[in-house]
């Protein structure tokens, strides 16, 4: 072949393969069964549930008790059943709580048997 046998073979296969870009744009791709958007019925709001957990009692400088305050934007009702884990400790247990309005406090008497440092964080959760 000549070269310029070999042009037009080149120009013809850019050309081939342009129109069928063009081809492949212009078409709408319709998404597979498992792609398509199905309507979610929408579900009840929850608030979050947030505590403040912390020793403090007496005596003073090495609390036994516990405080739980509620952190959370809305009210916990009586009845709700915690659990806690101090920070940096075994000492865990349960408590259940009465009504708490959001910043209200519980207070746990007897909790830390020997007692932790004042203000030693611990972890609280609901317990469902």
């Amino acid at each position: 072949m000549t070269r310029l046998a070999y042009k037009i073979a080149a120009v013809a296969a850019v050309i081939a393969v342009s129109a069928n870009v063009v081809a492949a744009a212009n078409t709408t791709r319709k998404p597979k069964a498992s792609q398509t958007l199905q309507k979610v019925k929408p579900s009840i709001l929850q608030y979050a549930v947030k505590f403040d957990c912390k020793a403090q009692g007496t005596p003073v400088e090495f609390p036994n008790d516990l405080v739980v305050v509620n952190k959370g934007p809305g009210s916990i009702s009586a009845g709700t059943k915690i659990n806690w884990r101090m920070e940096n400790s075994f000492t865990q247990g349960s408590y259940v709580l009465p009504a708490l309005a959001p910043n209200q406090q519980a207070f746990i008497s007897n909790a830390n048997p020997g007692g932790l440092p004042a203000g030693t964080k611990c972890f609280a959760w609901i317990v469902k």
